[in-house]
């Protein structure tokens, strides 16, 4: 059975990351965005991790996971190292191929060329975190541990300054989100739960009013580079926008393009930064626009338009042709655990 508010909360949530990807979008939407937007990725996540597949032997579990997340990501580094190269040729540039292969082995945010592949090494290493855990604890303690994990590297990352790969850092603070997530999911609410009511649309005015004000407290985050700032702001901002996210989700009506956008995280979600590259590009070449011409409030919209374009055919190519790709299954979801 699908669930249609899972489904419109995660196509708010891609949505959410192209626009605030683009450089016309004001700095407090900016940092609106980058305040919950991947924690609510990691929740959902959570939230469609199926009883059968913990039940998995960890070889299984771990070919799955592989099979779901680490194809992709291998996948999706080559087609970027591909776009690298030939974006260094037209600019006439020299690119160290050393740096890129052995960021894209390293898996963290700061050696990708295409810095969105982060989540994919993130999830993957929260995912299999999650499992060992779930072997000896019940999801609620799992919560818990987690909580106090993720307090712990907020506030004790910077003082460590080498990185381990694949974001297993940065995965125990995932793991915070991830756990939650299947913890809601545990308790089987019923499936109008989060609809909006009065009660209901009262506390979600009065989460946007704190969730605007604690933004502007604790400035822009960013979960890909470790960036918190306040850690408890953080969690909390999190968790309030991941709330808003359910609560719109479930009030809005199911439409083609929010399946669309639900099932094709894994294709726009690498895609559109190289889709940005390409629009920015021929602006400056093909049209002879300004350098900074990307720069307003009206080209956000043209370039996350273009982005869903582009990333239709495609979606229709790797889905019918190449399903090993990207996950290995027709209408894969950003996390198919």
């Amino acid at each position: 059975m699908r669930l249609n508010f899972i489904d419109n909360a995660k196509a708010i949530a891609i949505l959410l990351v192209v626009v605030g990807h683009t450089s016309g979008i004001p700095k407090i939407f900016e940092n609106l965005i980058f305040s919950f937007h991947m924690p609510a990725f990691f929740f959902i996540s959570g939230y469609l991790l199926k009883n059968s597949k913990l039940e998995l032997s960890f070889k299984s579990y771990l070919a799955l996971q592989t099979k779901s997340l680490v194809f992709p990501y291998i996948f999706y580094s080559i087609v970027s190292t591909f776009y690298s190269i030939v974006n260094s040729t037209v600019k006439k540039i020299e690119i160290d191929m050393y740096s890129i292969i052995y960021g894209y082995l390293y898996g963290n945010a700061e050696g990708l060329t295409n810095i969105v592949l982060w989540f994919l090494t993130c999830i993957f290493s929260t995912s299999i975190i999650f499992y060992l855990l779930y072997a000896i604890y019940k999801t609620k303690y799992i919560v818990l541990i987690s909580f106090i994990l993720s307090l712990t590297v907020c506030y004790f990352h910077r003082y460590i300054s080498i990185r381990p790969p694949w974001n297993l850092d940065l995965s125990l603070i995932a793991l915070f989100f991830f756990a939650s997530g299947k913890f809601i999911s545990d308790l089987n609410l019923p499936p109008n739960y989060f609809k909006i009511n009065k009660i209901k649309f009262f506390i979600l005015t009065i989460a946007l009013c704190l969730l605007y004000f604690l933004t502007v407290l604790n400035g822009k985050v960013d979960m890909a580079f470790m960036s918190f700032r306040n850690p408890i702001i953080f969690l909390v901002n999190s968790f309030i926008g991941i709330f808003i996210l359910l609560i719109i989700g479930a009030s809005l009506p199911i439409t083609s393009m929010s399946r669309f956008l639900s099932k094709n995280t894994l294709v726009i979600f690498p895609m559109h930064p190289i889709f940005f590259s390409i629009f920015t590009g021929a602006g400056i070449i093909i049209f002879k626009f300004p350098q900074n011409f990307q720069a307003n409030f009206i080209w956000t919209f043209v370039y996350t338009i273009g982005a869903l374009l582009f990333s239709y055919p495609i979606s229709i190519l790797l889905f019918k042709f190449f399903p090993i790709l990207i996950g290995g299954r027709k209408g894969i979801k950003i996390h198919s655990s």
